[in-house]
């Protein structure tokens, strides 16, 4: 085997080179900017006068970077998938994207999906930690009395 391929057989497991790793990288930068993404939402939600902004500074990002990923991923697997799916995939990520894990992967595609749903759990996470952060650091300077409930 050369070592332009893409894949590589060592002791009967596959190991990514090239190409595969560089999509790799790329799809965790993605996963760890949505992380960053949350926080920082989080953070600034106390200070947010509308509930319909907060909304739009969280989903436009999720559909863009979800995405992306499914273009990354569709790149490093070599899979194939038409016109109308890649539509959906843009415009309705959260009811295409199992379609698309299922499509692609088969019956494997349910690990995906899991994983995914325990990112999703991660984001909340981090995007509750920037709030509590954001209105702990608040209420320490003197900024506001705790009452961080947009009116």
């Amino acid at each position: 085997m050369s070592s332009d391929e893409a894949i590589v057989r060592v002791e009967n497991h596959i190991r990514p080179t090239g190409d595969m790793q560089r999509y790799e990288r790329h799809k965790r930068r993605l996963l760890a900017m949505l992380l960053g993404h949350n926080t920082i939402i989080g953070a600034l939600e106390p200070f947010a006068h509308s509930v319909h902004l907060v909304e739009s500074a969280v989903a436009i990002p999720y559909m863009i970077t979800g995405s992306i990923w499914c273009w990354l991923d569709l790149r490093q697997h070599r899979y194939s998938i038409g016109d109308f799916m890649r539509y959906c995939l843009v415009m309705a990520l959260p009811i295409t994207f199992p379609i698309y894990l299922l499509r692609t992967r088969g019956l494997r595609g349910f690990r995906p999906m899991v994983l995914t749903l325990l990112f999703v759990i991660l984001m909340s996470v981090c995007q509750v930690f920037g709030f509590f952060a954001s209105t702990w650091v608040g209420t320490r300077l003197g900024y506001w009395d705790g009452n961080v409930l947009p009116t």
